[in-house]
């Protein structure tokens, strides 16, 4: 039980993150490595956005390392995962209408899915765990 909530947690961050333009960087990086992060205009930062911006850094670090567990789950798990999230987006849409004008327009049998949903935050959790990307469970 615990495995599903955290995963379904982290999942929800995956998405956000991959909806607000997170993107895997394929390739060279265009700036030399020995220069990564200069910036002239770092001068006049104040203390408050060096601390949002290495919020986000550590946010981009953690959707990477999800993304890469993700990545290796099997199509069916991965498309699970997908259709979960979507599912979620469109009923928050809803939601804030006021009425049923988003519907997926895939017709399919939801007890499947749902079952392909937990089996794929059942096989991500050990992976998660394995990098160190959930917190530790307080015990009472």
């Amino acid at each position: 039980m615990l495995a599903r909530a955290l995963g379904a947690t982290v999942l929800t961050r995956l998405n956000v993150k991959r909806r607000l333009g997170y993107t895997p960087g394929l390739g060279y990086g265009r700036v030399d490595p020995t220069c990564r992060g200069f910036s002239e205009s770092d001068r006049a930062v104040t203390t408050d956005e060096r601390a949002e911006e290495t919020d986000r850094r550590a946010a981009k670090r953690r959707a990477e390392q999800v993304d890469l567990c993700v990545d290796e789950l099997t199509w069916r798990e991965r498309a699970a995962i997908q259709r979960h999230m979507k599912a979620k987006r469109v009923g928050a849409m809803n939601t804030a209408c006021g009425a049923r004008v988003w519907s997926d327009p895939r017709k399919v049998d939801l007890s499947v899915t749902h079952a392909d949903y937990q089996g794929a935050k059942e096989a991500l959790y050990p992976r998660l765990k394995q990098r160190g990307l959930l917190r530790q469970a307080v015990c009472a």
